[in-house]
């Protein structure tokens, strides 16, 4: 999923500064409890049928040497659905109450996963 830093509410000013200077941005909260509310393994279960590992970076798997599959266990974005509500509120959403309705851009190809996502957002 790919959400635009550039537009509120995920705004962020600048992603070049360290994680706890980041975690000062109501933006970048949004971002995180998105990331956060996603259950990848219940992604991969109902969209790909079991078949995959899930993903907590651009490195996968396939590029061997350099994929940590521990990433999961460590990851800043790794499902924890209380959390996610938590940083939501300090986003200045608490409950979801005010947040705007986002928009799935996919291809047909794509349409079982993308609703597997929207179902589980």
């Amino acid at each position: 999923i790919w959400i635009n830093p550039w537009r509120e509410p995920f705004k962020v000013t600048d992603f070049n500064k360290p994680l706890a200077d980041l975690m000062q941005e109501p933006g970048f909260k949004a971002r995180l409890a998105i990331a956060k509310a996603l259950d990848r393994d219940l992604y991969l279960k109902r969209a790909q049928f079991g078949r995959g590992v899930p993903a907590y970076g651009t490195i996968n798997p396939a590029m061997g040497y350099f994929f940590d599959d521990t990433l999961g266990e460590s990851s800043n974005q790794r499902f924890d659905l209380a959390e996610a509500q938590r940083l939501l509120a300090e986003a200045g959403f608490p409950k979801g109450e005010g947040f705007p309705k986002l928009q799935m851009l996919t291809i047909p190809s794509n349409r079982r996963e993308s609703q597997v996502v929207v179902n589980i957002l």
